[in-house]
């Protein structure tokens, strides 16, 4: 059997010596056209909201 597969090979050998280069595909994920402003940590105090979730979670488990 091997010997019948090389002797195809030798009759038609590969087209490409090289590999094929593939195009690389865009990324599906495209870059928002509106970025949020960075705020500053110290400025900006997410305590009171996460007590205040938390306080509604506490009250959603009773």
């Amino acid at each position: 059997m091997l010997a019948e597969v090389d002797a195809y090979l030798e009759e038609h050998p590969f087209e490409h010596s090289k590999p094929v280069h593939r195009k690389k595909r865009k990324s599906a994920v495209q870059q928002p056209a509106y970025v949020a402003p960075v705020v500053d940590p110290a400025v900006f105090n997410l305590a009171p909201y996460i007590r205040e979730r938390k306080r509604h979670v506490n009250m959603e488990r009773r």
